[in-house]
């Protein structure tokens, strides 16, 4: 897993240049590229294809905004 921490220090340093920052807390995952997963090369091949192909989807639907670990999670806890 990567965390680009200058991006997200940009993000906001955007948003108080623009003057549209507001204090709060900040959730920055895939869907903002600041989290994203990258495998080790020297490990990557004991990963098998099938699962590196459903990584990649679910990486796909999370950078897409049709998949959140969060909402999954509230989802859950929701009372039935």
């Amino acid at each position: 897993m990567v965390i680009e921490l200058p991006l997200a220090f940009f993000m906001i340093a955007r948003q108080v240049k623009d003057g549209t920052f507001q204090p709060r807390v900040l959730e920055l995952g895939t869907e903002s590229r600041v989290v994203t997963l990258v495998l080790k090369p020297a490990l990557e091949s004991r990963v098998a294809a099938a699962a590196k192909a459903r990584v990649d989807s679910l990486q796909s639907l999370m950078l897409a905004g049709a998949f959140s670990v969060r909402r999954l999670l509230d989802t859950a806890r929701a009372p039935r």
